[in-house]
């Protein structure tokens, strides 16, 4: 096994954890959604150890498929 080398946090001590399975610690008040941004059609939201996206883009042509299923 290589030993890890771990970035420099740029958060107090106190203010870092680190994640199930994960060798290097994060900090707690991290911007994720800023660092590793999601699709722009979702909003994006900080977990405790990462950004959580959620998608909510419906296409307009999708919507055209519904009114023609339900009207045709």
């Amino acid at each position: 096994m290589h030993p890890i080398t771990c970035p420099l946090l740029a958060c107090p001590i106190h203010e870092q954890t680190t994640p199930p399975n994960q060798c290097c610690p994060i900090c707690l008040t991290s911007d994720f959604c800023r660092s590793s941004p999601c699709h722009f059609h979702a909003d994006c939201s900080n977990e405790k150890f990462g950004p959580k996206s959620n998608l909510n883009y419906f296409p307009s042509y999708m919507l055209l498929y519904i009114y023609i299923y339900i009207y045709i």
